[in-house]
């Protein structure tokens, strides 16, 4: 979604400071399989920190940016501000800082809330108040999260939507989503549910890719062999599995309907994120497992 900015021309920096205020230490994680987790987005807690803060009318919005890739979900955000009483604002911050780390527990106990006196930039204005306005109801209000289970797998997430970044250039603040579903319907589903929130907003929307679902089929007599082979090769059963993440499959099945689909790989903690690795033991043991299963088809 895309949002035309103006700025207040009749400004004046009078007895305003111009303060950042950072949100990170966030988990992150993948938008996808990670989001049953119900991890920290440094962009839905930036929205409820900047609601507090903009009450208050000698507070005012230069700029806000957070988040990168649409498949991760965004760890850091920030935003520049005029204020006239910073001691105030620093204040409301540790405050959210604590409910924060109190709503979110363990999974993002690192999280940190700051205020950082800023130099400003010569002859640079706040945002006017209606484009001030409008970011904020947007924060507010994007849906972010689960928005639907499997009716066929329990504790599989079908649906869901995930706030991925904001950002503002040349005079225009750019938002960016990402919906998932193994149902196509209830992805354009959640997809126009989202846009029509930017829309509210002032914002002007469009649709870039998409990614086709892939509905699990636990019946594969490819999935049974899978099964016998890798007992054989690792001594041990396989746990099935499905995920709520975009695989190359989907866009396979897509192009050629019906047929039969495995996806399997090493074991990797943290994806979409600075802490993403793979256990080196499994690397081999998948090679293994899908020599054998070549053989064997």
């Amino acid at each position: 979604g895309t949002l035309n900015l103006e700025t207040d021309q009749d400004f004046s920096s009078g007895d305003y400071q111009c303060f950042e205020l950072e949100i990170s230490g966030l988990r992150g994680g993948h938008s996808g399989a990670d989001i049953h987790m119900e991890l920290g987005n440094s962009l839905v807690l930036m929205g409820r920190v900047l609601g507090d803060i903009l009450q208050d009318r000698d507070n005012r919005l230069i700029s806000v940016y957070g988040g990168d890739k649409h498949n991760a979900i965004p760890r850091e955000a920030f935003a520049q501000l005029y204020t006239k009483d910073l001691p105030s604002v620093s204040k409301k911050v540790n405050q959210w800082q604590k409910v924060f780390i109190q709503e979110l527990g363990e999974g993002d106990a690192k999280l940190t809330l700051g205020v950082s006196e800023q130099v400003p930039t010569p002859n640079v204005k706040p945002l006017s108040s209606h484009c001030q306005t409008s970011i904020l109801r947007f924060l507010l209000s994007c849906p972010h999260g689960i928005y639907g289970w499997s009716r066929s797998i329990p504790g599989l997430v079908s649906t869901s939507t995930n706030l991925a970044a904001v950002k503002i250039e040349s005079n225009r603040f750019i938002a960016l989503t990402s919906q998932r579903s193994d149902q196509e319907s209830q992805r354009d589903m959640i997809a126009e549910k989202t846009a029509a929130i930017m829309n509210a907003c002032g914002f002007t929307t469009e649709f870039t890719r998409e990614y086709p679902g892939w509905t699990p089929n636990p019946q594969s007599s490819l999935l049974q062999s899978c099964l016998s082979v890798y007992e054989k090769v690792c001594k041990s059963k396989a746990e099935i599995q499905s995920i709520h993440a975009g695989l190359e499959c989907g866009v396979i099945g897509d192009k050629i309907p019906g047929i039969e689909m495995i996806s399997f790989g090493p074991d990797i903690e943290a994806p979409h994120t600075p802490a993403e690795r793979v256990r080196i033991e499994s690397v081999n043991s998948v090679w293994k497992f899908l020599i054998s299963l070549l053989e064997h088809l």
